[in-house]
């Protein structure tokens, strides 16, 4: 019964476990694993339908590699195909992410783990931090935990895109290193071909360091630099790049070739439409204009720069704000140099210099020995031969010639310098020993409301009202003009003028003139003055139309002729005539033509009138001559004026 039992048992626990069979579920059936035709002539297995390998350091996953397929290679390698991912684990647990057509894992060290996998066509490459490269072959190791491209690559990153020759990039430092050299898109515009023997992309900070001597260029514009930073535009933040020295920067430009040399470079370039921002320190800037040649120089401690973005093309100002100094030169001109506090000066979208401005203490001197003082200098291409000059201190200085006036414009073309505002000149002392209107040996100083000064021929032209003066010699005018090549003085409108003269004589005296016109020759010593002309010597007085006087070294009147309704007075005697002629000096004859009279005070108080057609009167005798008796003279006595003042006095 017992055993009865034990069978039946037995039976009915055979039957429960054909049925669970029967009844679970179960995976779908696998195919058999074939062997197929081996792929490369050095395969010694396969596997098809999916492949994952795994690599472990303990508990840490060091590479996951998932293909299509895979094959075991003589030697101990395998060949994966259609690599649809391999992660390759960072020291902090994230991973790269890469992909390819094919790829090689060999094992490189005693432990399973110590690998190194080529992957070859259409490799890319993504990382944590947004970091994309592509290129046709690249390895990895897990020992040293990097990515090694020997060949050229396409980089992606936040604000970055270009083509490198040859990089290496370290997950763990979060470092991209290149090699040869670079073609960089840094937003919108023309990429830049960089040339560097490395450069280094750093994912956290997001900048591209540059480490040693490299070369960026673009088709308008290069940057050759001892070493640089370029952190693209990302966050919010502008692009910005800086270059260490000695940095030199250069550009043909449609208008004005240029190049920059610096110890510092530092550049800001934010998105359209808002502009960008340059820094530049111990820097010289040469440029040549193209359009005729003109080469120039710029030297600054710092350059700032800004550059405002256009339709028409971009507008660049510079301002140098720690000082400078500047040097141009143009053809058939002399050169120019200039210093100063601040300079700031802007370029147009052509190429060319719209603009430019200096303060504090500008200095400028060209190679004809013309030199430019002031506090501010300003200079625009909408009036291009015009350079404006202020300032309380504005000066222009020419040798021992000076003018110094609130405002000095120089116009270029025409080589002549204008100062206005009132301007007081002062014009060199003449080499010559002999006398004049002027002393010799001393300069002469001018008032005007404004003065124009060439550079090269042409007299020097004061603008009213005029007043030069020497000591006790004054000249007054509304106009006046002076030739150093003529040696010729011209004074016009209401001339006034009192002149110490005789200086080289034992009898110094002070002679007056007035008329409409004074004309001074300093070569034959020839005064005329014209239009209600006055002449008054030390005890002669003389009016007329028109008055000449040559006068000899000592400062004596060696010969006078005065024309038309003339009236001379000499102490007590009184004549009036058409024509006079003195000659002699004061010891000289003066001689009277035409129909007027002479008169005389004699001793005795009588009165004598002479008419004749020619009075000669003696001066050293005071005696008096006369011819034919056609003529009408007539000589009277009169009683003597009142005293006069000194000679020392202003003209009357």
């Amino acid at each position: 019964m017992r055993r009865r039992l034990l069978v039946l048992l037995a039976l009915g626990a055979a039957v429960l476990g054909f049925a669970w069979e029967a009844l679970r579920s179960r995976p779908p059936e696998a195919k058999a694993i074939e062997r197929g035709v081996p792929l490369r002539p050095d395969e010694t297995s396969r596997m098809e339908g999916g492949v994952l390998l795994r690599f472990t350091r303990g508990s840490e996953t060091v590479l996951e590699l998932n293909a299509t397929s895979m094959a075991q290679l003589e030697g101990g390698a395998h060949f994966v195909r259609d690599v649809l991912e391999l992660r390759a684990y960072m020291a902090d647990g994230r991973h790269v992410s890469l992909s390819a057509r094919s790829g090689t894992v060999r094992s490189t060290g005693p432990r399973r783990e110590d690998v190194a996998v080529v992957l070859e066509g259409d490799v890319r490459v993504r990382d944590p931090d947004g970091i994309r490269l592509e290129t046709d072959e690249l390895a990895w190791n897990t020992s040293q935990r990097r990515l090694a491209g020997p060949g050229p690559a396409r980089l992606y990153g936040p604000g970055l895109e270009g083509r490198v020759e040859a990089f290496e990039y370290r997950p763990d430092e979060r470092i991209v290193e290149t090699r040869g050299g670079m073609e960089l898109h840094l937003g919108a515009g023309t990429p830049w071909r960089i040339d560097a023997a490395r450069a280094l992309y750093r994912l956290g900070p997001g900048e591209l360091v540059l480490p040693g001597a490299f070369r960026a260029r673009q088709p308008d514009r290069s940057i050759v630099a001892a070493g640089g930073i370029v952190r693209p535009a990302r966050d919010g933040e502008p692009l910005r790049f800086s270059g260490t020295g000695p940095v030199l920067l250069s550009g043909p430009g449609p208008g004005l070739a240029w190049q920059v040399a610096g110890g510092q470079l530092d550049v800001t370039r934010r998105a359209p439409p808002a502009g960008d921002d340059a820094e530049v320190s111990a820097t010289s800037i040469a440029a040549r204009r193209n359009a005729d040649g003109a080469v120039g120089a710029l030297g600054a401690a710092r350059w700032l720069v800004e550059v405002s973005r256009g339709t028409d093309g971009d507008t660049v100002s510079a301002r140098a704000p720690d000082g400078f100094a500047a040097r141009w030169r143009e053809p058939d001109r002399p050169a120019w140099h200039a210093r100063g506090r601040r300079l700031e000066l802007s370029r147009g979208p052509a190429g060319a210099i719209e603009r430019l401005e200096a303060r504090g203490q500008v200095e400028i001197r060209d190679e004809s020995g013309l030199q430019l003082l002031g506090d501010r200098l300003a200079w625009s291409r909408t009036v291009p031969d015009q350079v404006l000059l202020e300032g309380e201190g504005a000066r222009a200085v020419r040798g021992q010639d000076l003018v110094e006036a609130p405002l000095l414009r120089f116009e270029r073309a025409r080589r002549r310098l204008i100062a206005e505002g009132g301007a007081i000149t002062e014009i060199a002392a003449t080499p010559e020993a002999r006398d004049g209107l002027f002393a010799a040996g001393e300069p002469v100083r001018v008032r005007s409301t404004s003065v124009t000064i060439p550079l090269e021929d042409g007299p020097i032209v004061f603008e009213g009202p005029v007043q030069a003066w020497q000591f006790d010699t004054v000249l007054r005018a509304r106009r006046m003009s002076w030739s150093d090549a003529a040696r010729r003085l011209v004074a016009e409108g209401e001339v006034v003028g009192r002149f110490v003269v005789g200086r080289r004589s034992e009898r110094v005296r002070t002679v007056r003139a007035q008329a409409d016109r004074l004309s001074w020759n300093a070569d034959t010593r020839v005064a005329g003055l014209e239009g209600d002309a006055r002449f008054e010597d030390a005890d002669t007085r003389l009016r007329a139309a028109t008055i000449d006087v040559e006068m000899d070294e000592t400062g004596e009147v060696a010969h006078l002729e005065a024309e038309r309704d003339v009236i001379v007075e000499r102490q007590d005697d009184i004549g009036r005539a058409d024509r006079l002629v003195w000659t002699g000096g004061r010891t000289g004859v003066i001689e009277l033509r035409g129909e007027r009279a002479l008169a005389r005070l004699l001793p005795a108080g009588e009165r004598r009138e002479v008419r004749a057609s020619v009075i000669r009167y003696h001066l050293a005798f005071r005696r008096y001559e006369t011819e034919g008796g056609g003529g009408r003279s007539v000589i009277t006595g009169r009683e003597p004026d009142e005293p006069r003042k000194d000679d020392r006095d202003g003209p009357r």
